[in-house]
Protein backbone atom coordinates (compact mmCIF):
# COMPACT_ATOMS: atom_id res chain seq x y z
CA UNK A 1 0.00 0.00 0.00
CA UNK A 2 1.22 3.30 -1.26
CA UNK A 3 0.79 6.61 1.03
CA UNK A 4 0.96 10.23 0.25
CA UNK A 5 1.44 13.19 2.44
CA UNK A 6 -1.25 16.14 2.49
CA UNK A 7 1.34 18.35 0.58
CA UNK A 8 1.46 15.65 -2.89
CA UNK A 9 -0.02 18.04 -6.28
CA UNK A 10 -2.64 15.59 -7.50
CA UNK A 11 -3.84 14.91 -10.49
CA UNK A 12 -7.04 12.94 -12.19
CA UNK A 13 -6.16 12.32 -16.16
CA UNK A 14 -9.60 10.61 -18.04
CA UNK A 15 -8.86 9.11 -21.40
CA UNK A 16 -11.17 9.36 -23.82
CA UNK A 17 -10.47 6.00 -26.34
CA UNK A 18 -14.29 6.25 -27.66
CA UNK A 19 -13.81 9.91 -28.91
CA UNK A 20 -11.97 10.86 -32.77
CA UNK A 21 -8.36 10.34 -32.84
CA UNK A 22 -6.04 12.42 -34.94
CA UNK A 23 -4.20 10.93 -37.88
CA UNK A 24 -1.40 8.92 -37.01
CA UNK A 25 1.90 10.71 -36.33
CA UNK A 26 4.46 10.95 -38.95
CA UNK A 27 7.31 8.86 -38.42
CA UNK A 28 9.53 11.74 -39.05
CA UNK A 29 7.63 14.03 -36.97
CA UNK A 30 11.02 15.11 -35.01
CA UNK A 31 12.97 15.93 -37.49
CA UNK A 32 16.23 18.50 -37.67
CA UNK A 33 17.45 21.28 -39.30
CA UNK A 34 20.96 22.61 -40.03
CA UNK A 35 22.53 25.54 -41.85
CA UNK A 36 23.84 24.64 -45.20
CA UNK A 37 27.91 25.78 -44.63
CA UNK A 38 28.38 24.24 -41.39
CA UNK A 39 26.63 20.47 -42.05
CA UNK A 40 29.61 18.79 -43.68
CA UNK A 41 31.64 20.57 -40.51
CA UNK A 42 29.25 18.40 -38.12
CA UNK A 43 28.77 14.81 -39.96
CA UNK A 44 31.86 14.80 -41.82
CA UNK A 45 32.62 14.94 -45.11
CA UNK A 46 31.66 12.06 -47.56
CA UNK A 47 33.23 9.43 -48.18
CA UNK A 48 33.71 10.04 -44.24
CA UNK A 49 30.43 10.37 -42.49
CA UNK A 50 30.88 9.85 -38.93
CA UNK A 51 29.09 6.54 -38.31
CA UNK A 52 28.47 7.70 -34.58
CA UNK A 53 25.92 10.38 -36.31
CA UNK A 54 24.10 7.84 -38.29
CA UNK A 55 23.57 5.56 -35.29
CA UNK A 56 22.45 8.55 -33.37
CA UNK A 57 19.97 9.24 -36.07
CA UNK A 58 18.87 5.25 -36.20
CA UNK A 59 18.39 5.21 -32.89
CA UNK A 60 14.89 7.52 -33.27
CA UNK A 61 14.16 5.81 -36.32
CA UNK A 62 14.36 2.25 -34.68
CA UNK A 63 11.42 3.03 -32.60
CA UNK A 64 9.63 6.06 -35.14
CA UNK A 65 9.71 3.65 -38.13
CA UNK A 66 11.91 5.59 -39.89
CA UNK A 67 14.93 7.81 -39.48
CA UNK A 68 14.78 11.77 -39.08
CA UNK A 69 14.31 14.13 -42.23
CA UNK A 70 17.07 17.02 -42.77
CA UNK A 71 16.12 20.22 -43.82
CA UNK A 72 19.05 22.22 -44.77
CA UNK A 73 18.98 25.77 -44.56
CA UNK A 74 18.76 28.38 -42.32
CA UNK A 75 20.71 31.94 -42.61
CA UNK A 76 23.03 30.19 -45.14
CA UNK A 77 20.18 30.06 -47.66
CA UNK A 78 20.62 33.36 -48.57
CA UNK A 79 24.62 33.57 -47.99
CA UNK A 80 25.13 30.80 -50.23
CA UNK A 81 25.50 30.16 -54.09
CA UNK A 82 26.42 28.12 -56.22
CA UNK A 83 29.99 28.57 -57.67
CA UNK A 84 32.48 25.49 -57.63
CA UNK A 85 35.06 27.38 -58.91
CA UNK A 86 35.69 29.57 -55.97
CA UNK A 87 35.11 33.00 -57.85
CA UNK A 88 35.03 36.20 -56.08
CA UNK A 89 31.46 36.35 -54.18
CA UNK A 90 28.85 38.87 -54.23
CA UNK A 91 27.78 41.07 -51.64
CA UNK A 92 26.03 39.39 -49.28
CA UNK A 93 27.65 35.54 -50.30
CA UNK A 94 29.69 34.44 -47.96
CA UNK A 95 29.97 31.03 -48.73
CA UNK A 96 30.30 28.79 -52.32
CA UNK A 97 28.55 25.79 -52.34
CA UNK A 98 30.72 22.57 -53.70
CA UNK A 99 29.69 19.46 -55.35
CA UNK A 100 31.17 17.82 -52.02
CA UNK A 101 28.57 19.67 -50.04
CA UNK A 102 25.65 18.66 -52.03
CA UNK A 103 27.22 14.65 -52.23
CA UNK A 104 27.26 14.67 -48.42
CA UNK A 105 23.96 15.65 -47.87
CA UNK A 106 22.86 13.08 -50.35
CA UNK A 107 25.06 10.44 -49.54
CA UNK A 108 23.94 10.94 -45.58
CA UNK A 109 19.97 10.80 -46.71
CA UNK A 110 20.70 7.44 -48.65
CA UNK A 111 22.35 6.09 -45.47
CA UNK A 112 19.10 6.95 -43.24
CA UNK A 113 17.05 6.29 -45.89
CA UNK A 114 15.73 9.56 -45.64
CA UNK A 115 15.02 13.00 -47.24
CA UNK A 116 16.55 16.19 -47.63
CA UNK A 117 14.36 19.68 -47.71
CA UNK A 118 17.10 22.30 -49.45
CA UNK A 119 17.06 25.81 -49.18
CA UNK A 120 17.92 27.86 -52.16
CA UNK A 121 18.84 31.70 -52.85
CA UNK A 122 16.41 34.58 -52.51
CA UNK A 123 18.53 37.65 -51.96
CA UNK A 124 18.35 39.36 -54.98
CA UNK A 125 14.94 40.75 -55.46
CA UNK A 126 15.68 41.59 -59.58
CA UNK A 127 17.15 38.00 -60.69
CA UNK A 128 16.50 34.14 -59.91
CA UNK A 129 19.69 33.35 -61.12
CA UNK A 130 21.18 32.38 -57.83
CA UNK A 131 18.43 29.93 -57.31
CA UNK A 132 18.50 28.38 -60.28
CA UNK A 133 21.87 27.89 -60.27
CA UNK A 134 21.33 25.83 -57.32
CA UNK A 135 18.57 23.78 -58.30
CA UNK A 136 20.50 23.25 -61.71
CA UNK A 137 23.14 22.01 -59.33
CA UNK A 138 21.13 19.62 -57.58
CA UNK A 139 19.75 18.31 -60.55
CA UNK A 140 23.05 17.41 -62.15
CA UNK A 141 25.54 16.81 -58.95
CA UNK A 142 22.79 14.21 -56.82
CA UNK A 143 19.41 14.09 -58.56
CA UNK A 144 15.96 14.17 -56.76
CA UNK A 145 15.48 10.89 -55.67
CA UNK A 146 16.19 11.61 -52.28
CA UNK A 147 15.18 15.59 -52.04
CA UNK A 148 11.41 15.92 -50.96
CA UNK A 149 10.75 19.66 -51.58
CA UNK A 150 12.85 23.05 -51.84
CA UNK A 151 12.64 25.87 -49.98
CA UNK A 152 13.11 29.42 -52.07
CA UNK A 153 14.69 31.89 -49.27
CA UNK A 154 14.40 31.99 -45.36
CA UNK A 155 12.91 34.22 -42.90
CA UNK A 156 11.80 36.80 -45.69
CA UNK A 157 9.76 38.38 -42.95
CA UNK A 158 12.85 39.84 -41.60
CA UNK A 159 14.12 40.93 -45.12
CA UNK A 160 14.25 44.54 -43.58
CA UNK A 161 15.76 44.09 -40.73
CA UNK A 162 18.60 41.93 -41.76
CA UNK A 163 19.18 44.60 -44.94
CA UNK A 164 18.46 41.85 -47.43
CA UNK A 165 15.70 44.05 -49.11
CA UNK A 166 14.67 47.73 -48.08
CA UNK A 167 12.59 49.35 -46.10
CA UNK A 168 8.92 49.01 -47.71
CA UNK A 169 9.66 45.29 -48.43
CA UNK A 170 6.08 43.66 -46.78
CA UNK A 171 4.49 40.29 -47.57
CA UNK A 172 3.13 41.65 -51.05
CA UNK A 173 5.86 42.66 -52.39
CA UNK A 174 7.46 39.20 -50.75
CA UNK A 175 4.95 37.69 -52.95
CA UNK A 176 5.38 38.71 -55.94
CA UNK A 177 9.16 38.05 -55.79
CA UNK A 178 7.96 34.28 -54.63
CA UNK A 179 6.11 34.13 -57.90
CA UNK A 180 8.59 35.56 -60.19
CA UNK A 181 11.16 32.83 -58.56
CA UNK A 182 9.28 30.16 -59.04
CA UNK A 183 8.55 30.90 -62.62
CA UNK A 184 11.95 30.75 -62.90
CA UNK A 185 12.62 28.01 -61.30
CA UNK A 186 9.39 25.60 -61.94
CA UNK A 187 10.35 23.74 -65.28
CA UNK A 188 14.02 22.77 -63.45
CA UNK A 189 11.86 20.80 -60.70
CA UNK A 190 11.23 16.91 -60.83
CA UNK A 191 7.61 17.36 -60.44
CA UNK A 192 4.86 19.59 -59.39
CA UNK A 193 4.52 20.83 -56.60
CA UNK A 194 7.96 20.63 -54.76
CA UNK A 195 8.00 23.74 -52.96
CA UNK A 196 8.34 24.27 -49.29
CA UNK A 197 6.82 27.64 -49.14
CA UNK A 198 6.86 30.50 -46.39
CA UNK A 199 9.10 30.06 -43.67
CA UNK A 200 8.29 32.93 -41.94
CA UNK A 201 9.05 33.58 -38.80
CA UNK A 202 8.56 37.01 -36.78
CA UNK A 203 6.19 39.42 -38.34
CA UNK A 204 3.41 40.34 -36.81
CA UNK A 205 2.19 42.15 -39.36
CA UNK A 206 2.95 39.17 -41.98
CA UNK A 207 1.11 36.47 -39.68
CA UNK A 208 -1.70 38.30 -40.36
CA UNK A 209 -1.77 37.23 -44.14
CA UNK A 210 0.10 34.61 -43.94
CA UNK A 211 -3.36 32.06 -44.65
CA UNK A 212 -3.72 34.48 -47.90
CA UNK A 213 -0.34 33.66 -48.88
CA UNK A 214 -0.77 29.90 -48.45
CA UNK A 215 -4.24 29.95 -50.42
CA UNK A 216 -2.68 32.18 -53.34
CA UNK A 217 -0.02 29.84 -53.85
CA UNK A 218 -2.20 26.93 -53.21
CA UNK A 219 -1.80 23.09 -53.83
CA UNK A 220 -0.70 24.03 -57.32
CA UNK A 221 2.97 25.29 -56.22
CA UNK A 222 2.83 24.46 -52.45
CA UNK A 223 3.89 20.80 -51.39
CA UNK A 224 4.22 22.28 -47.85
CA UNK A 225 4.20 25.15 -46.11
CA UNK A 226 6.83 26.35 -43.41
CA UNK A 227 6.81 28.39 -40.27
CA UNK A 228 9.33 29.08 -38.05
CA UNK A 229 9.02 29.17 -34.08
CA UNK A 230 11.73 29.87 -30.88
CA UNK A 231 9.20 30.70 -28.16
CA UNK A 232 11.91 32.60 -26.18
CA UNK A 233 15.14 34.14 -27.26
CA UNK A 234 18.72 36.08 -26.46
CA UNK A 235 18.96 38.05 -28.92
CA UNK A 236 19.92 41.82 -27.98
CA UNK A 237 21.36 40.78 -24.71
CA UNK A 238 18.36 38.90 -23.68
CA UNK A 239 18.72 36.67 -20.92
CA UNK A 240 15.67 34.11 -20.67
CA UNK A 241 15.50 31.63 -17.67
CA UNK A 242 14.28 28.27 -17.57
CA UNK A 243 11.67 28.82 -15.54
CA UNK A 244 10.31 30.87 -18.96
CA UNK A 245 10.88 27.81 -21.11
CA UNK A 246 8.44 26.27 -18.93
CA UNK A 247 5.50 28.29 -18.77
CA UNK A 248 2.49 27.63 -21.23
CA UNK A 249 3.00 30.23 -23.65
CA UNK A 250 6.11 27.91 -24.33
CA UNK A 251 4.61 25.43 -25.58
CA UNK A 252 0.95 25.12 -25.26
CA UNK A 253 0.71 28.65 -26.82
CA UNK A 254 2.76 28.52 -29.57
CA UNK A 255 0.94 25.67 -30.92
CA UNK A 256 -2.54 27.18 -30.43
CA UNK A 257 -1.19 29.83 -32.56
CA UNK A 258 -0.50 27.59 -35.42
CA UNK A 259 -3.64 25.45 -34.74
CA UNK A 260 -5.86 27.93 -37.61
CA UNK A 261 -3.18 27.54 -40.22
CA UNK A 262 -2.73 24.41 -39.95
CA UNK A 263 -6.10 23.40 -40.63
CA UNK A 264 -6.46 25.53 -43.22
CA UNK A 265 -3.39 24.33 -45.30
CA UNK A 266 -4.61 20.86 -45.01
CA UNK A 267 -7.92 21.38 -46.28
CA UNK A 268 -5.91 22.85 -49.66
CA UNK A 269 -3.99 19.48 -49.25
CA UNK A 270 -0.62 20.97 -48.27
CA UNK A 271 1.28 19.85 -45.12
CA UNK A 272 2.22 21.96 -42.77
CA UNK A 273 5.49 21.86 -41.20
CA UNK A 274 7.04 23.76 -37.77
CA UNK A 275 10.22 23.93 -40.51
CA UNK A 276 12.66 25.56 -37.77
CA UNK A 277 12.62 25.40 -34.17
CA UNK A 278 14.19 25.51 -30.73
CA UNK A 279 14.14 26.76 -27.45
CA UNK A 280 15.57 30.00 -27.68
CA UNK A 281 16.59 32.56 -30.33
CA UNK A 282 19.69 33.38 -31.24
CA UNK A 283 21.55 29.87 -30.57
CA UNK A 284 20.25 28.70 -27.53
CA UNK A 285 21.74 29.89 -24.00
CA UNK A 286 23.04 28.24 -21.67
CA UNK A 287 21.64 26.35 -18.88
CA UNK A 288 18.27 26.67 -20.25
CA UNK A 289 18.46 24.71 -23.37
CA UNK A 290 21.01 22.48 -22.59
CA UNK A 291 19.87 21.04 -19.42
CA UNK A 292 17.27 18.47 -18.39
CA UNK A 293 14.26 20.64 -18.09
CA UNK A 294 15.04 21.45 -22.04
CA UNK A 295 14.45 17.58 -22.17
CA UNK A 296 10.80 18.68 -20.66
CA UNK A 297 10.28 21.45 -23.10
CA UNK A 298 11.27 19.03 -26.00
CA UNK A 299 8.91 16.46 -24.94
CA UNK A 300 6.30 18.90 -24.15
CA UNK A 301 6.50 21.21 -27.83
CA UNK A 302 6.57 18.21 -29.83
CA UNK A 303 3.27 16.68 -28.26
CA UNK A 304 1.56 19.93 -28.37
CA UNK A 305 2.27 20.64 -32.13
CA UNK A 306 1.29 16.89 -32.58
CA UNK A 307 -1.94 18.00 -31.20
CA UNK A 308 -2.83 20.19 -33.59
CA UNK A 309 -1.96 17.74 -36.33
CA UNK A 310 1.39 19.59 -37.73
CA UNK A 311 3.31 17.26 -39.85
CA UNK A 312 6.30 17.39 -38.22
CA UNK A 313 9.10 19.87 -37.10
CA UNK A 314 12.32 21.12 -37.77
CA UNK A 315 15.06 20.78 -34.57
CA UNK A 316 17.28 23.58 -35.85
CA UNK A 317 21.08 22.33 -34.58
CA UNK A 318 24.00 23.69 -33.15
CA UNK A 319 24.65 26.41 -30.54
CA UNK A 320 23.72 25.72 -26.64
CA UNK A 321 20.18 23.98 -28.24
CA UNK A 322 21.75 21.39 -30.16
CA UNK A 323 20.73 17.97 -29.24
CA UNK A 324 24.51 16.42 -29.53
CA UNK A 325 28.07 16.73 -30.22
CA UNK A 326 30.91 15.10 -31.00
CA UNK A 327 34.60 14.35 -28.83
CA UNK A 328 37.20 16.65 -30.57
CA UNK A 329 39.39 13.59 -30.21
CA UNK A 330 37.80 10.06 -31.17
CA UNK A 331 34.88 11.57 -32.93
CA UNK A 332 32.41 9.72 -30.27
CA UNK A 333 28.94 11.47 -30.34
CA UNK A 334 28.24 13.29 -27.20
CA UNK A 335 24.06 13.33 -26.26
CA UNK A 336 23.05 16.24 -24.86
CA UNK A 337 19.28 16.88 -22.83
CA UNK A 338 17.00 17.74 -25.83
CA UNK A 339 18.01 14.55 -27.57
CA UNK A 340 16.30 12.37 -24.99
CA UNK A 341 13.58 14.74 -25.65
CA UNK A 342 13.27 13.30 -29.03
CA UNK A 343 14.38 9.62 -27.96
CA UNK A 344 11.62 9.52 -25.56
CA UNK A 345 8.71 10.96 -28.32
CA UNK A 346 9.76 8.27 -30.73
CA UNK A 347 9.38 5.70 -28.41
CA UNK A 348 6.23 6.80 -27.59
CA UNK A 349 4.78 7.03 -31.33
CA UNK A 350 5.77 3.66 -32.74
CA UNK A 351 3.76 1.86 -34.60
CA UNK A 352 1.46 4.57 -36.50
CA UNK A 353 0.43 6.39 -33.02
CA UNK A 354 -2.63 9.36 -33.24
CA UNK A 355 -3.02 11.49 -30.70
CA UNK A 356 -6.19 11.10 -28.37
CA UNK A 357 -8.17 13.38 -26.16
CA UNK A 358 -7.36 13.48 -22.00
CA UNK A 359 -8.80 15.54 -19.90
CA UNK A 360 -7.03 16.22 -16.79
CA UNK A 361 -9.10 17.19 -13.96
CA UNK A 362 -8.33 18.48 -10.16
CA UNK A 363 -4.92 19.37 -10.68
CA UNK A 364 -3.30 20.42 -7.78
CA UNK A 365 -0.15 22.00 -9.75
CA UNK A 366 -0.79 23.40 -13.60
CA UNK A 367 2.55 22.08 -14.49
CA UNK A 368 1.68 18.47 -15.03
CA UNK A 369 0.76 18.09 -18.35
CA UNK A 370 -0.87 14.76 -19.67
CA UNK A 371 -1.02 13.81 -23.14
CA UNK A 372 -2.10 10.20 -24.61
CA UNK A 373 -1.92 8.33 -27.53
CA UNK A 374 -3.93 5.18 -29.31
CA UNK A 375 -1.78 2.92 -31.29
CA UNK A 376 -2.76 1.95 -34.68
CA UNK A 377 -4.41 -0.79 -36.93
CA UNK A 378 -4.62 -4.10 -34.32
CA UNK A 379 -2.36 -2.33 -31.73
CA UNK A 380 -4.81 -0.54 -29.42
CA UNK A 381 -2.60 0.11 -26.70
CA UNK A 382 -2.94 3.28 -24.83
CA UNK A 383 0.84 5.57 -24.51
CA UNK A 384 0.22 7.87 -21.68
CA UNK A 385 2.85 10.79 -21.50
CA UNK A 386 3.18 12.62 -17.95
CA UNK A 387 5.27 15.56 -17.98
CA UNK A 388 6.03 17.15 -14.50
CA UNK A 389 7.58 20.99 -15.65
CA UNK A 390 7.42 22.72 -12.19
CA UNK A 391 11.43 22.97 -11.81
CA UNK A 392 10.70 24.78 -8.28
CA UNK A 393 9.41 21.65 -6.02
CA UNK A 394 10.78 18.40 -5.36
CA UNK A 395 7.69 16.92 -3.75
CA UNK A 396 5.46 14.21 -5.47
CA UNK A 397 2.47 14.36 -7.42
CA UNK A 398 0.03 11.75 -7.33
CA UNK A 399 -1.48 11.25 -10.92
CA UNK A 400 -4.81 8.63 -11.49
CA UNK A 401 -5.26 7.76 -14.79
CA UNK A 402 -8.60 6.25 -16.25
CA UNK A 403 -9.64 4.84 -19.66
CA UNK A 404 -13.35 5.59 -20.35
CA UNK A 405 -13.95 1.99 -21.78
CA UNK A 406 -11.93 0.70 -19.23
CA UNK A 407 -13.44 -3.02 -19.59
CA UNK A 408 -11.61 -3.47 -22.96
CA UNK A 409 -7.88 -2.65 -21.01
CA UNK A 410 -6.26 -5.01 -19.03
CA UNK A 411 -5.04 -4.00 -15.04
CA UNK A 412 -1.17 -3.83 -15.94
CA UNK A 413 0.81 -1.83 -17.77
CA UNK A 414 4.35 -0.91 -18.60
CA UNK A 415 6.13 2.39 -16.89
CA UNK A 416 9.17 4.14 -18.70
CA UNK A 417 10.67 6.78 -16.56
CA UNK A 418 12.48 9.44 -17.79
CA UNK A 419 14.70 11.24 -14.85
CA UNK A 420 17.63 13.43 -14.14
CA UNK A 421 18.86 14.81 -10.81
CA UNK A 422 17.72 17.81 -11.13
CA UNK A 423 16.04 20.19 -13.85
CA UNK A 424 19.68 21.63 -14.24
CA UNK A 425 21.28 18.34 -15.13
CA UNK A 426 23.22 17.98 -18.23
CA UNK A 427 24.10 14.46 -17.67
CA UNK A 428 22.92 11.77 -15.35
CA UNK A 429 19.63 11.70 -17.82
CA UNK A 430 17.94 7.86 -18.25
CA UNK A 431 14.76 6.32 -19.77
CA UNK A 432 13.71 3.22 -18.28
CA UNK A 433 17.45 2.76 -17.01
CA UNK A 434 19.26 3.55 -19.98
CA UNK A 435 21.70 6.50 -20.80
CA UNK A 436 23.60 7.61 -23.59
CA UNK A 437 25.75 9.03 -21.41
CA UNK A 438 29.64 7.29 -21.75
CA UNK A 439 28.53 6.01 -25.28
CA UNK A 440 31.24 5.71 -27.89
CA UNK A 441 29.99 4.85 -31.09
CA UNK A 442 26.22 6.44 -30.43
CA UNK A 443 24.43 3.25 -28.79
CA UNK A 444 22.33 3.16 -25.90
CA UNK A 445 23.66 2.01 -22.44
CA UNK A 446 22.32 -0.39 -20.30
CA UNK A 447 19.52 -2.62 -20.03
CA UNK A 448 16.16 -1.47 -20.18
CA UNK A 449 13.60 -1.68 -18.11
CA UNK A 450 10.50 -0.62 -17.51
CA UNK A 451 8.45 -0.67 -14.46
CA UNK A 452 5.29 -2.69 -14.05
CA UNK A 453 2.38 -0.77 -12.28
CA UNK A 454 -0.61 -2.60 -11.30
CA UNK A 455 -3.98 -0.79 -11.51
CA UNK A 456 -6.79 -1.02 -8.79
CA UNK A 457 -9.24 -2.49 -11.77
CA UNK A 458 -8.87 -2.73 -15.70
CA UNK A 459 -7.86 0.87 -17.09
CA UNK A 460 -7.16 2.34 -13.64
CA UNK A 461 -3.82 3.34 -12.37
CA UNK A 462 -2.27 5.70 -10.05
CA UNK A 463 1.61 6.53 -10.36
CA UNK A 464 3.58 8.65 -7.69
CA UNK A 465 5.27 11.17 -10.19
CA UNK A 466 8.64 13.59 -9.23
CA UNK A 467 10.90 15.44 -11.90
CA UNK A 468 10.35 13.27 -14.30
CA UNK A 469 8.01 11.70 -17.81
CA UNK A 470 6.67 8.74 -17.74
CA UNK A 471 5.38 6.75 -20.71
CA UNK A 472 2.45 4.03 -19.79
CA UNK A 473 1.22 1.45 -21.98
Amino acid sequence: MISYSEGDDKAFVLLKTSSAQSKPINPRFASFSYEQYWLTNMIGRYPDIKPGFLQIMKNLGQYAGANPAWRIGGDSTDNCWWDPTNATKPTGISYNIQPYDYITFNEMAKALDTHLILGVNFRNPESAAWALGEVEAIATTIGWDNVYAIEIGNEPDMYVDNKIRPVGFNATTYTEQFDAYYQAISSHLPSKPFIQGGTWCCSYDWSKVWQEYIGHEGASVLKTVSYHKYPIDACANHKPTLEDLMQDRATIGEAQGQARAIAYAHTLGIEYYMGEVNSVACGGRANVSDVFGATLWTLDYLLNFANVSADGMNFHQGGHYGGWGFDVNTSAPILKPPYYGFYMFDQAIQGGASMMPSITKNTTNPFIKTFAMLGSGTDKSVRVIIIHKDITTNQTAEVQIEIDDAANYEAVAAMYVLEAPSPYASTGISLAGQTFDGTKDGTVQGTRTPVKVQGSGPGVFMVIHRFCNYILQ
